[in-house]
């Protein structure tokens, strides 16, 4: 189980970092709102992952994250 809960912060992480990547080089085939939504998949892959392994300044860091990515969108 606790294999699952590894592989989606890695996910999560993979995502942040290519969203940000994407958003950095303002890619012409990519939106804001795309990338908000990148965002927001990839900080609750992290948030599960802070959740599961209790890390308390990940789980308000990603709760936040996620929750400026929904008010974007």
């Amino acid at each position: 189980m606790k294999l699952y809960f590894e592989i989606a912060g890695w996910i999560g992480a993979f995502i942040l970092v290519s969203a940000y990547f994407l958003s950095s080089f303002r890619d012409k085939k990519i939106s804001t709102r795309q990338i908000a939504i990148l965002n927001l998949i990839a900080s609750l892959f992290l948030l599960i992952n802070a959740i599961y392994f209790v890390s308390y300044p990940f789980i308000i860091v990603n709760s936040f994250w996620a929750l400026v990515c929904l008010l974007t969108l």
